[in-house]
């Protein structure tokens, strides 16, 4: 059982819940338990799914992170066995958790810790996955129709916050799956309860039926008393060390609580604003105050429009990693990623332009609009923040209202475009791999051929180059969302891949961080094009093998065909065979790539390998195999 569910477990939702809970304001949200609708979820057993929706900025995570530990504490309801209570938040800074495999993978990790007796659901999926290291979604969807279907388990509750954070295929995805699961009501168990928190754009309604649901959460009268309560605290903190006026805290008060309009996140952001400014006197509260935008696109507007000309360059990398970075990124990591230049080519050439101080320097430039959490890594302060970033019908308006200065480098200084601003972190990843460094540093020959020992040898390697581990497992990604036909990115590449030894220290990282389980050795001392197969970068693959790189080129133990067929990339499979890869050659356990393909791949890689057999043996060019006849 240990093992299967050290095989669920990614992320460690604690720390990040207990975070949320720590900014709830003491008696806000009490309110809710209390409520009739509440009442009806928690009781009525036909009543499997609450959801709680509301506008952006309106206090739904803070609210998740207090059911969820009430819930833990207190359930209120009885039943056989202690009650389970699992929870996911769905996060815009990090892709994975984006996913209906993240949301799925997490809450039956921790079912299955909190109450092992439910292993019998996981067992016969566990055991077919055949050593492959990751859940797929079809494995985690019969492992939830399982759990929830148990008539004889104790009372479970999930809890999924901010399923509107989702990538829009996931969400659908999931909705789906619970559309699928609660179909037919009669078939689940009556002790299993759900909350989904969103916005209500999320079309949670048209997929479920048994549903109650707490709308417009930052229209109640009893939130905008939670709020009214949050502001009294707040301000008066913040006037007994700026201005102890009662009658400016008194107007300060009552400004805040008429703007607020149930956005938690609005009076955060004002009162931070208020904060930061060193000027205390009480025609200065009076005009901030007055001078403050009424919705959060305008505050976010005001926070950028205070960066001055010479921090623009600076503030738009620094905007660049943290909308498109794949997971946060560390202080440490950040100061370094937006320290790389494109002709960068050793750490010496860059240490120059390394921030003495990050968190200052965030600070300086971006106020509250950045946010550091607990373990350092750094943040927008909310999905709309992003939102705002990445929409370019906003920062059209953003620019054309404000008076900063633009150079020919862009239109739109700050606005992010997901394939340009992955284009530039995918070279940049590429050219913090390519440094002097990895070819010089004698701890890179400390790192074992595939041993287990890699992990603690590679924590010192880590340690000393803070980029090394996110820019070996995702400039790959970068890549594949990015312009592929770019020059510079293309240069990148090819100044990594004329080092055996900097390359191939990037994909250990890579495998071992992702694949820990797979056959390792087949990757052993990789050539360049089997890299690639691995990543299914066919853009960079054609333009190898028209240099003449030799495509059948072995490994020890495998070549690009086999490696992506194993990967299961089925355009990358193609290319390979029209370039006329050697399917007869043996590559691991197994003895041609028919036979990888009938083992491990999908029905359509299996068919390319078969047709192009049939091409070779009869000559014919137009000839293909009816695959599904036979």
């Amino acid at each position: 059982m240990l093992a299967c569910l050290e095989s669920l477990v990614m992320i460690d939702h604690q720390d990040y819940r207990d975070e949320l809970l720590r900014k709830r304001h003491p008696d806000t949200f009490e309110w809710l338990l209390e409520d009739e609708r509440y009442q009806i979820w928690l009781k009525d057993e036909a009543s499997t799914v609450l959801w709680i929706n509301g506008a952006p900025g309106c206090g739904k995570s803070v609210l998740s992170s207090y059911l969820s530990e009430r819930l833990a504490r207190n359930p209120g309801v009885t039943g056989r066995g202690a009650p389970v209570v699992a929870y996911f938040f769905c996060r815009h800074d990090n892709d994975y958790l984006q996913t209906e495999v993240a949301i799925l993978q997490h809450l039956l990790a921790q079912l299955l810790d909190q109450a092992p007796r439910h292993f019998r659901h996981y067992i016969s999926e566990y055991n077919s996955r055949k050593g492959k290291t990751e859940w797929s979604l079809g494995r985690l969807s019969r492992v939830f129709r399982n759990v929830v279907t148990d008539c004889n388990a104790g009372p479970i509750f999930f809890l999924i916050d901010g399923l509107d954070e989702c990538s829009g295929e996931s969400q659908k995805a999931f909705l789906r799956e619970l559309k699928y699961c609660f179909g037919n009501f009669t078939a689940v168990s009556k002790k299993f309860k759900l909350i989904i928190t969103s916005r209500p754009e999320v079309l949670v309604r048209d997929h479920i039926s048994c549903l109650v649901d707490i709308s417009a959460l930052n229209e109640c009268p009893e939130l905008r008393k939670d709020i009214g309560r949050y502001v009294t605290q707040e301000v008066s903190l913040l006037m007994s060390s700026k201005n102890p006026d009662k009658t400016l805290e008194g107007y300060t008060s009552g400004f805040l609580e008429a703007r607020a309009d149930g956005m938690f996140l609005w009076v955060s952001l004002v009162l931070d604003a208020l904060r930061d400014d060193g000027d205390t006197s009480s025609d200065f509260f009076r005009e901030t105050l007055v001078s403050m935008p009424k919705s959060l696109p305008d505050l976010y507007r005001r926070i950028l429009s205070r960066i001055t000309t010479k921090d623009r360059d600076k503030a738009r990398i620094v905007l660049q990693w943290v909308v498109s970075a794949k997971r946060p990124l560390t202080l440490e990591e950040l100061k370094i990623a937006i320290a790389l230049r494109r002709e960068a080519t050793s750490m010496r050439s860059i240490n120059g332009r390394i921030q003495g101080n990050i968190r200052s320097f965030l600070n300086s430039l971006f106020g509250s609009l950045l946010k550091i959490r607990n373990d350092n890594t750094v943040h927008l302060v909310h999905q709309s923040a992003r939102e705002f970033l990445t929409d370019p019908r906003l920062m059209e308006e953003f620019h054309a209202s404000t008076p900063i200065p633009v150079d020919n480098t862009s239109h739109l200084p700050f606005y992010i475009c997901s394939e340009d601003t992955n284009l530039e972190l995918a070279i940049a990843c590429l050219r913090y791999l390519s440094l002097e460094e990895f070819d010089e540093d004698p701890m890179v020959d400390q790192i074992p051929r595939w041993s287990i020992s890699i992990t603690s040898n590679l924590f010192g390697l880590q340690k000393q180059y803070p980029l090394l581990n996110y820019a070996a497992l995702y400039w790959p990604l970068h890549t594949l969302q990015s312009n592929a036909e770019d020059s510079h990115l293309w240069t990148s590449f090819r100044r990594l891949a004329q080092s055996p030894r900097k390359i191939n220290l990037a994909h250990k990282i890579f495998i071992f961080s992702r694949l820990k389980s797979f056959h390792n050795d087949d990757f052993e001392d990789a050539e360049p094009l089997q890299i690639l197969a691995c990543h299914g970068l066919v853009g960079f693959a054609k333009k190898l093998l028209d240099s003449s790189i030799a495509i059948n080129a072995q490994s020890r133990k495998t070549n690009a065909l086999h490696i992506a067929i194993k990967f299961r990339h089925e355009p990358m499979v193609k290319l390979l065979l029209d370039r006329k890869a050697d399917v007869s050659i043996q590559s691991g356990r197994y003895q041609n790539a028919l036979l990888a393909a009938a083992a491990i791949g999908t029905k359509n890689v299996a068919k390319h390998v078969f047709d192009a057999i049939i091409k070779t043996k009869t000559g014919r060019k137009d000839m293909e195999w009816d695959f599904d006849k036979r």
